[in-house]
C-alpha cells in the first residue's frame, strides 16, 4: 500500500513537472511565429527596438517608414535546430500510429527541439505584407525510463501579417499589425504506462485559428545635440491582441507588452545599434525579463547578438546580389523533467531569395 502511495505521488510531482516544462521550453513557440526570421532570433525582443532591420519585416510597425521610393520582395527559408526532426511534426500531426510514435520517444537520451519556417514577403515604405504557408515547431523531452514521462509539443501554422505604420510628425510614430493565423498543434504531458492502455486519447491533435491586432507606438527623442547623435528612440507594442475560434488552456489568448529603447551611436566605420527591451506582461512568467540586444553593419554583412538572464545568441548574415544567407547560435538555460536546470546549444540556418 505505502509503495502504491508512494507511485501515485511520484507520478503526480512528475506530470506538474511535465507541465512547468511544457509551459517554459515549448509554449512560447504559439507567441513567436511573426519573428520567423534570424536577425528577430538573434535579438529576441529588443528586435522590436531596432529602426536598422530595414531589409526585412520589421518587428515593429511602428518603425516602418525609414525605407524612401524603395521596396522588396523576397522569399525566406529558416531551419532551427534539429532540422531532421521535422519527420516527427509531421507524424505527430497526422495522429496515425501512436504507439509507434510513442515509443521512438524513449530512445531520446536529451531534450529535443525544432523550428522551421517558409516566408514570402513585401516590404514597402510604410506598408509590409508576410505570408507564412508553413511553420513547424516541435519540442519532446523523456525523463526516467523505467517508468516513462513524456513532454510532446508539435505545430504546424499557417499565417498572414499585414504591417502598416510610419512617421505621425517629427517625434511620434505609429504602427499595427493585423495577422491571421491557422494552426493544429499537439501539446501534452504524460506518463508512458499510464498513456498505454488508452494510448488514442493521447497526441490529441488541436485546431484554431486567430485574428489578431498588435499597436504600436515609437518617440524619436530630438532636442539636445550630443544625444541627437545617438539616434534616441523609445518604443511600445502590444502583442497577442484579438480573438479566437476556440480557446484552450495550454494556449490561453492575453496581451503582451513590450517597452524599450534603442540607440546609434556613431562609429568609424559601418552602423551600431543597440536595443533594450523589457517585457513586462506576458503569460509565461519567466519571459518577463529584459534582453540586450546588438547589431553592426558593414558593407554587404550584418553582425549580431542578444543576451538575456537566460540565454545568449550570435548571428551573421552577408548578402551577395539578391541572395542572403546567415548562420545563427545559441546557449540558453532550460528546465528538464527531473527539475534540473541545463544548458541548450542550437543552431540556425536562413536563406533569402530576393525577387
Amino acid at each position: 500500500m505505502r509503495l502504491l502511495v508512494l507511485i501515485l505521488l511520484f507520478s503526480s510531482t512528475a506530470l506538474a513537472d511535465g507541465r512547468d516544462v511544457l509551459k517554459t521550453e515549448a509554449a512560447p513557440y504559439f507567441w513567436g511565429g511573426h519573428q520567423s526570421f534570424l536577425s528577430h532570433q538573434v535579438l529576441g525582443t529588443s528586435c522590436q527596438t531596432f529602426r536598422s532591420i530595414d531589409q526585412e519585416i520589421s518587428c515593429n510597425a511602428a518603425l516602418l517608414g525609414e525605407k524612401k521610393d524603395s521596396s522588396d520582395f523576397a522569399a525566406n527559408l529558416f531551419f532551427a535546430d534539429d532540422y531532421e526532426t521535422l519527420y516527427k511534426n509531421r507524424d505527430l500531426m497526422k495522429g496515425e500510429n501512436k504507439l509507434d510514435l510513442a515509443q521512438s520517444l524513449l530512445s531520446e537520451e536529451k531534450p529535443v527541439r525544432f523550428e522551421g519556417s517558409v516566408s514570402l514577403w513585401w516590404r514597402g515604405e510604410s506598408m509590409a505584407i508576410n505570408y507564412q504557408p508553413m511553420r513547424w515547431t516541435y519540442y519532446s523531452q523523456v525523463s526516467n525510463q523505467a517508468y516513462p514521462d513524456i513532454v510532446i509539443h508539435g505545430l504546424q501554422e499557417q499565417s498572414i501579417t499585414l504591417q502598416a505604420g510610419g512617421f505621425l510628425d517629427e517625434h511620434w510614430r505609429v504602427g499595427m499589425n493585423l495577422r491571421f493565423v491557422d494552426r493544429k498543434f499537439v501539446h501534452e504531458s504524460f506518463n508512458m504506462f499510464d498513456a498505454i492502455p488508452e494510448i488514442e486519447k493521447y497526441f490529441e491533435v488541436k485546431k484554431q485559428k486567430l485574428f489578431l491586432l498588435e499597436p504600436s507606438l515609437a518617440y524619436e527623442i530630438h532636442g539636445n545635440e550630443g544625444l541627437d547623435q545617438w539616434k534616441p528612440l523609445l518604443t511600445v507594442q502590444v502583442s497577442e491582441l484579438g480573438i479566437v475560434d476556440k480557446k484552450y488552456e495550454e494556449v490561453p489568448l492575453k496581451p503582451v507588452v513590450d517597452t524599450g529603447v534603442s540607440f546609434q551611436p556613431p562609429v568609424g566605420m559601418g552602423d551600431l545599434e543597440i536595443g533594450l527591451n523589457y517585457r513586462w506582461s506576458s503569460e509565461i512568467e519567466s519571459e518577463r525579463k529584459a534582453r540586450l540586444g546588438f547589431q553592426y553593419k558593414l558593407g554587404l554583412a550584418a553582425f549580431l547578438a542578444g543576451v538575456d538572464a537566460n540565454s545568449w545568441s550570435l548571428g551573421v548574415m552577408s548578402t551577395f546580389k539578391n541572395i542572403s544567407a546567415g548562420l545563427l547560435y545559441q546557449r540558453k538555460e532550460a528546465l528538464n523533467l527531473d527539475n534540473d536546470r541545463i544548458y541548450e546549444d542550437s543552431g540556425a540556418f536562413e536563406f533569402r531569395l530576393s525577387l
